[in-house]
């Protein structure tokens, strides 16, 4: 069920795209900037859900039709359009087909509402088609655009946009959401926190995955050979990285939280984010140099970098231990 109470944090945007519903003065294009997928995918469709309602006040009123329709997913006057689970990019004649009714009339709204996902993924052709809808807009149509990577999406587009950036959701509201979900180990609250880096989706893949923790012991264990330069134990945490390709971005950003820890220990401060290992970060801060640390996560960067563009495992490992 979509609706602004059930938001985390974010309350002043909020309260403003409610204050603009309410006026009954909203534009044609909205593009929503998040990295936060959950986070940005809930606020769009509650924006949708709000712009739809027949009995709007500060909030949707979940009783009309087209509330009920909008939660049931049946809604006649919104239509999704969004990235396949086995692709990688949405190409034009997705685009094409989806928009392929945009100039009829809505069934029974005073607009018709595209939400389209990942704009960032599209090819360009497909950005181009989008744009011809966002240049000669109908009045009774509404263009909910979800980005993640601002840079990949045409600067033709994001000008026709009213952009709204969707900030990191607040710590106080995290530590309650992880509590309502059960998690009560400070140490494992401050680790969560700081990991999901604000992110709803990520606080959300904390919470429903059994097999996190255990992912970071092991990684965590692992961190020694990181800092060596024996090649028997490179090939080891080459192996390591292999093993892990399907959750390679989680022991990435694993190993981001360890070596923050290392160089904040080497720099006298005393927070840590792994606060249950702290007599491991002090011992191994100890022996490694403050400029091999810097070394480390700048080539963690590189790595998460190379990733994107699917560069072999191999040649990313050996970007990571490259001069370590």
């Amino acid at each position: 069920m979509y609706n602004y109470r059930s938001i985390l944090g974010n309350e002043g945007m909020l309260s403003n795209l409610s204050k603009l519903v309410a006026s009954r003065e909203t534009s044609h294009a909205y593009m929503f900037i998040s990295k936060d997928e959950v986070s940005a995918r809930q606020i769009a469709s509650t924006f949708a859900k709000s712009i739809l309602c027949s009995d709007f006040g500060q909030d949707v009123c979940e009783a009309c039709a087209s509330c009920i329709a909008f939660d049931k997913g049946n809604h006649p006057d919104v239509i999704w359009i969004d990235l396949m689970e086995d692709k990688k990019s949405i190409s034009v004649k997705e685009i094409r087909e989806a928009l392929l009714d945009i100039d009829m009339k809505p069934y029974s709204s005073p607009y018709k509402i595209y939400l389209i996902g990942h704009v960032d993924q599209m090819t360009e052709e497909a950005q181009n088609t989008i744009l011809k809808s966002l240049e000669e807009p109908n009045q009774y149509v509404k263009l909910i655009l979800l980005v993640s990577d601002l840079e990949n999406v045409l600067t033709t587009i994001q000008s026709r946009c009213l952009k709204i950036n969707i900030g990191p959701i607040e710590e106080s509201h995290l530590k309650a959401y992880l509590a309502s979900h059960g998690v009560s180990d400070q140490d494992l609250i401050d680790f969560y926190i700081y990991y999901a880096a604000g992110s709803r989706t990520k606080i959300d893949q904390l919470i429903n995955d059994p097999d996190f923790v255990k992912t970071r012991d092991e990684v965590l264990d692992m961190t020694d050979k990181l800092v060596e330069s024996d090649i028997l134990k490179i090939l080891e945490v080459n192996r390591f990285f292999e093993s892990h390709k399907e959750n390679i971005q989680v022991v990435l950003d694993i190993l981001e939280t360890w070596f923050r820890d290392l160089l904040m220990t080497k720099r006298g401060f005393q927070k840590l984010i792994n606060q249950d290992r702290k007599k491991e970060v002090v011992r191994q801060a100890g022996v490694v140099s403050e400029e091999k640390i810097f070394l480390i996560l700048e080539n963690l960067a590189q790595f998460k970098n190379h990733l994107e563009y699917n560069i072999n495992m191999k040649l990313a490992t050996l970007l990571l231990q490259a001069n370590s």
